[in-house]
């Protein structure tokens, strides 16, 4: 048995048992993902010969995370042979891609899983429940500006800012003031490739204003979640007014298909820091911030260092590292993604086990901008 990561060519030999761990997912479905999906991602594997008996797959994404771009891997289609399991392949798998996206500076990985309870002994957190809004095939422009909220909080904006770039109304009107509508000059239409470009930059504007952690939308994100969609008797489905987009509804068939995807709950999202340094880098604080912490990793070894935070307000941290094993402050890695992902508050962490943070540790720590509203709705 060999464990690798398969080059291109090999990729393909992972689909018997892909179609073996997920036989929920249709035939077009799959046929999209490794035709898609595979061009760029990364698949670890064992295999025996020709024959794969274990997987994962680590599909990049561009994140904004505290609004900076990073790149971090949705992991995937986790599967054994149905002959091979109980033999560890699987936590070896595991264990070896979140040391080597560590040493790619990787800040943290991402998956949605079949069980938490599985993913927890590798350090994995639940930082989201996904609640993706689908419209009807049928589903009227009356029926989706009847959503609570949906005009009020969301389009009146848009709408305002089209009548003003149209010259009906003026440049200095209040646009608290609710504007006179007509529901005709709504329309939903499928998507179509030259719509990609300005669904990007619409909802990557309206996700930085609220969201904290999202995946970048670019051109390429919508080519691949319309393919996604309409593999599996899906649509991406766009509301415009005056023939200007202003949303994107995604249509999702009545049975989808997608790695355990269960539209009769709301999966989870399980995160994992992988490269803690780049993480914290990535933060800002909102006081001036001096504290030093030992980290504790079972699983990551990089990651088992003391770093000494120190910011002045508002700018992002400085760390400075070192290879001692300990300090009079420590945290371990699970406590921290919870704190970082606002799970848990410090008052809750500190009572954590193998956890010891001074009163004035806890005061530091309260400095750092955690992550608070997160939006990672991707299927694969």
């Amino acid at each position: 048995m060999k464990k690798k990561i398969l080059i291109n060519e090999e990729k393909g030999l992972t689909r018997k048992l892909y179609e073996q761990a997920f036989p929920e997912d249709s035939k077009s479905f799959v046929d999209f993902y490794y035709s898609n999906k595979n061009l760029d991602n990364i698949i670890w594997a064992i295999s025996e010969g020709t024959d794969i008996l274990s997987m994962l797959h680590l599909n990049p994404y561009m994140l904004s995370f505290s609004k900076k771009s990073i790149l971090s891997f949705y992991i995937v289609a986790v599967a054994t042979d149905k002959n091979h399991r109980h033999q560890g392949m699987m936590r070896d798998l595991l264990s070896s891609s979140l040391k080597e996206m560590s040493l790619r500076n990787v800040p943290f990985a991402f998956l949605m899983p079949v069980s938490e309870d599985i993913y927890k002994p590798f350090g994995f957190r639940t930082v989201y429940e996904q609640h993706e809004k689908f419209i009807k095939e049928d589903e009227t422009v009356q029926e989706v500006l009847s959503t609570p909220d949906s005009f009020n909080h969301l389009y009146s904006e848009y709408v305002y800012q089209i009548e003003k770039s149209l010259n009906c109304y003026k440049c200095n009107c209040d646009m608290s003031k609710e504007v006179n509508i007509d529901i005709s000059n709504f329309q939903i239409r499928p998507i179509e490739e030259k719509d990609y470009c300005i669904c990007a930059t619409i909802i990557n504007e309206r996700l930085n204003k609220d969201y904290d952690v999202f995946a970048i939308r670019n051109p390429e994100y919508y080519k691949n979640l319309t393919a996604e969609y309409r593999s599996d008797g899906g649509d991406l489905k766009i509301l415009t007014y005056k023939d200007q987009i202003i949303d994107v509804l995604p249509m999702n068939s009545e049975t989808p298909s997608g790695i355990g995807t269960d539209t009769k709950s709301h999966p989870k999202i399980m995160v994992r820091i992988t490269n803690l340094k780049y993480l914290f880098l990535c933060l800002k604080t909102s006081e001036d911030i001096s504290v030093t912490l030992s980290i504790k990793d079972d699983i990551i070894e990089e990651n088992n260092k003391v770093y000494s935070i120190m910011a002045k307000k508002n700018l992002s941290l400085n760390i400075g590292v070192s290879n001692k094993k300990e300090c009079e402050e420590v945290i371990t890695i699970e406590a921290l993604e919870d704190f970082l992902f606002s799970v848990k508050d410090i008052d809750e962490i500190r009572k954590y086990k193998d956890v010891r943070l001074s009163d004035k540790a806890c005061i530091e720590l309260n400095k750092i901008i955690r992550m608070k509203n997160i939006y990672l709705n991707e299927i694969v």
